[in-house]
């Protein structure tokens, strides 16, 4: 028998430099910064107004930054976090490759940071840097800007990736004094290459919706038709409603009012395959305490659960009627924003 072990270490590699190559592209396009500017500054600008109000003057930020860490100088830039001209103390990064970790450490100088993926520092909780990141949260902002699908299809439906994020907001609600914050999401959806078993599942849950909830049912039956035809079309829109409405009802049922901050997408050519898309959306996390007094007419205490039900039962709506903008498509200068990305690139380069 012939050893086609090196053959296949080989083509491995080469893979992923193509990844690599690839999602490098993607970090320094116009289009990715338009999100960032759009998507996640306004949902960190607000975050931000929020913890001010309660004596703080900089968030806490865990991200998934890639190499040239341009989130973090973004927000840095915006002064939302802060930076004592040697590290950013209340910024966390992962990654799991040594050489893009490397990278990483070079811009943000002594910037805490994991090397490990975000899944093992979730899931693989007798590791030494699981422990040290339970003990770091919570943090004011998670940008899970992650570089696959959400469904690989070698992996089961119910992937990793989702599990971990499910997780993560488990625990945060478990914290002895649970506080509100944000998540931001990015993925790759494609769907030659994502599980079919989680497909099927995401489309049964939206026709259990349907059955459950006449208004949403409506809705969504007017934008993409009684069969969602639309939806067949458009996976990517498939993800961007079914996902935030299941991470909606995760925080729902824990105690925390969701709301939507932003969704994008955007097609991306890709250097295997003709065509996949970027999809991009925040959830804020407020948290609820019981019997929270608010104003309705009158001041008076409203159970929590009435409250973040109500909050979900808005996203819902929400995620059926508001259009999902796609850059691609959208008029702005690239000059401008590709401008904005070559600063970031510069910056620290002559320190």
């Amino acid at each position: 028998m012939f050893n086609n072990r090196g053959n296949d270490a080989e083509e491995d590699r080469h893979r992923q430099d193509r990844k690599q190559r690839e999602h490098r592209r993607d970090y320094l396009d116009p289009i990715k910064q338009y999100v960032r500017m759009h998507g996640w500054v306004p949902a960190a600008k607000e975050r931000h107004r929020k913890i001010t109000d309660s004596g703080k003057t900089h968030l806490t930020y865990f991200t998934l930054c890639a190499g040239n860490a341009i989130d973090v100088l973004l927000f840095n830039d915006q002064d939302l976090i802060f930076y004592d001209k040697r590290e950013f103390p209340d910024v966390v990064f992962c990654e799991r490759s040594t050489d893009v970790y490397e990278e990483i450490g070079r811009k943000l100088g002594r910037t805490f940071g994991y090397r490990a993926s975000f899944e093992d520092l979730i899931l693989k909780r007798e590791t030494e840097d699981s422990i040290d990141f339970y003990l770091k949260l919570p943090f004011d902002i998670y940008n899970l800007d992650f570089s696959g699908f959400c469904f690989p299809r070698k992996e089961p439906p119910f992937s990793s990736t989702l599990k971990s994020i499910v997780i993560l907001i488990e625990e945060l609600e478990k914290l002895e004094n649970p506080q509100g914050f944000d998540m931001f999401f990015t993925f790759r959806a494609q769907r030659s290459e994502e599980n079919e078993d989680a497909i099927r599942d995401l489309r049964n849950n939206m026709r259990d919706n349907r059955n459950n909830f006449p208004r949403f049912n409506e809705l969504i039956t007017q934008r993409y038709g009684n069969n969602l035809e639309g939806l067949q079309r458009g996976y990517h829109e498939l993800l961007l409603i079914s996902l935030p409405k299941y991470l909606g009802r995760i925080g729902n049922e824990l105690g925390f009012k969701v709301s939507i901050t932003h969704r994008y997408c955007y097609p991306r050519p890709n250097l295997i395959n003709p065509q996949y898309h970027i999809i991009s959306f925040g959830l804020c996390f407020d948290w609820i305490r019981r019997n929270t007094e608010v104003r309705r007419g009158v001041r008076q205490p409203v159970p929590r659960h009435e409250i973040t039900t109500e909050a979900y039962r808005e996203m819902m709506m929400q995620l059926v009627s508001d259009d999902i903008p796609n850059v691609a498509s959208t008029r702005f200068s690239h000059e401008n924003y590709a401008n904005q990305v070559q600063q970031f690139l510069q910056t620290g380069e002559d320190e």
